[in-house]
């Protein structure tokens, strides 16, 4: 079983080409300080670094898109082990980038299928931590920790975090099934009356949907 995907350390993070970029240009600021102050002012030190972090983003987020892709396709093909060797690996190098963070949605998500619980849990959740910056991919992952607390049986913790992501995003299009898992937690930990009160949340703020006849064949069941 592969480990999880390590925040780098300082030491491994003192050839950053970040830094090494921000090193050079304030370098040359220092050199040539006394011209630049004169001519500019200060802050055009300032300006230096900030276009210098800019740059080195914008082609570290082009490059981790690039790479990207034909690990995005060992992920689609189904071979999810071979595709948690390559996103433990991308997901280090490019940590922090845009394709970073799909990578650990993938990640999460190929730890999933293989049943390895923790592992998803823990990338899901760095997903949503550190990155969330897409919506659709947050709030699957957001339900993805809370499937992964139904794969480790904590029933209760699951219930807690489907209730969180419909809370959050009433109106996101999966929410009423988030709901009817939620619900259907409660009826695992025995809480019928629990289960009953969310099925009703359903039919009444998702009337129309396939999910509000889920909801009625629900508390059928329940029978209280």
């Amino acid at each position: 079983m592969a480990n999880p995907k390590k925040k780098l350390t300082r030491k491994q993070m003192h050839h950053d080409p970040l830094l090494e970029k921000v090193t050079a240009v304030t370098d040359f600021a220092q050199e040539h300080s006394k011209r630049i102050s004169y001519i500019f002012g200060g802050a055009v030190v300032l300006a230096l670094i900030i276009w210098a972090v800019v740059s080195y983003r914008h082609n570290r987020n082009a490059e981790s898109i690039d790479k990207l892709v034909t690990i995005e396709q060992v992920f689609y093909s189904g071979d999810y082990k071979e595709a948690i060797r390559r996103l433990e690996k991308y997901c280090t190098e490019y940590e922090g980038t845009t394709g970073g963070g799909i990578g650990t949605y993938y990640l999460a998500t190929s730890y999933y299928n293989t049943d390895q619980f923790d592992f998803a849990k823990n990338n899901f959740e760095i997903y949503v931590n550190d990155y969330a910056d897409n919506e659709l991919y947050t709030v699957v992952s957001m339900a993805g920790i809370a499937s992964c607390l139904e794969g480790l049986n904590d029933y209760e913790g699951a219930i807690e975090q489907w209730g969180k992501v419909a809370n959050q995003y009433p109106d996101f299009y999966l929410t009423p099934e988030y709901l009817l898992n939620q619900a259907r937690c409660y009826r695992l930990i025995n809480q019928p009356e629990k289960a009953k009160s969310v099925y009703e949340k359903i039919a009444k703020d998702y009337p129309e949907s396939s999910y509000a006849r889920d909801a009625k064949i629900g508390m059928d069941e329940l029978n209280i």
